[in-house]
């Protein structure tokens, strides 16, 4: 597909569907149920990018990230009378959008995005009707050689991804914006669907293998002593580890919650 193409109809394809969550997912769930603070389960990253960019682009190619990528179009949670847990998947980003916010008149740009992101990172999602991702492009200036300055902030509630998930849309966008810049198509989505990964887990469960599983694990964990009280603390953030791409110089760092 072009990276200039207009996104395609979607009469003939529901708004949404409602899919049951994994049995990683329903643990996060009536967990997340017990957290007073609402953001035990919030994770988060953000991408330092040094060089010019286009901001433009690099929102249609987040765009095209939401369509491939189910993780993206998940908006609310919830139970059914009988107790089953489900998710609702849209079919389309629809009215998703990437925000993109200047805070390159600040008197120190850099710190006030790490201090909006902290911020960001703290704030609690809804897991009954709101979308389970944020994703921002924040300008902070220039950096120490005059280049522009920009950072890629997404945070994400855990029950929707893992930090292999994050990983992987990661190297998807930069791989969409580069292909975008050099006005060449994008190529094929690498990523399943979200039904395809709760089948495959559903059929691992029934299956010997995960019965053998079960019991190896369970007689093994057996004599572990009770697990302590996790410890509350607010978000935290690594230091930025440098990492190559054309047109820029991208680095990453990590916004977590302290265990």
């Amino acid at each position: 597909m072009s990276p200039n193409a207009s996104p395609q109809g979607t009469a003939h394809r529901p708004a949404a569907v409602r899919l049951p969550l994994s049995a990683a997912q329903r643990d996060i769930w009536m967990a997340d149920g017990l957290d007073t603070s609402g953001c035990r389960y919030n994770i988060g990253e953000y991408r330092e990018i040094l060089g010019a960019l286009d901001p433009g682009l690099f929102a249609r190619c987040w765009y095209q990230l939401a369509r491939e990528a189910d993780v993206l179009r998940i908006r609310g949670t919830g139970s059914d009378e009988d107790g089953g847990l489900w998710q609702e998947l849209w079919a389309e980003p629809g009215e998703r959008e990437l925000q993109v916010l200047d805070l390159s008149g600040e008197e120190d740009p850099a710190a006030a995005a790490r201090a909006w992101m902290r911020t960001e990172l703290a704030r609690p999602f809804d897991l009954t009707a709101g979308w389970l991702t944020r994703h921002v492009l924040i300008r902070a200036g220039t950096g120490a050689a005059g280049e522009e300055r920009w950072f890629y902030f997404h945070a994400f509630h855990h029950l929707a991804i893992d930090g292999m998930g994050v990983a992987l849309l990661d190297q998807r966008l930069v791989e969409l914006y580069e292909q975008a810049s050099a006005d060449e198509p994008w190529g094929p989505s690498p990523f399943g669907t979200l039904a395809d990964v709760l089948a495959e887990d559903d059929a691992y469960r029934a299956s010997p293998e995960g019965a053998e599983d079960r019991a190896h694990w369970a007689a093994h964990l057996a004599d572990l002593p009770p697990t302590p009280a996790s410890r509350r603390g607010g978000p935290v953030v690594r230091p930025p580890v440098n990492c190559p791409s054309s047109g820029g110089r991208w680095c990453w760092s990590r916004c977590g919650r302290s265990g």
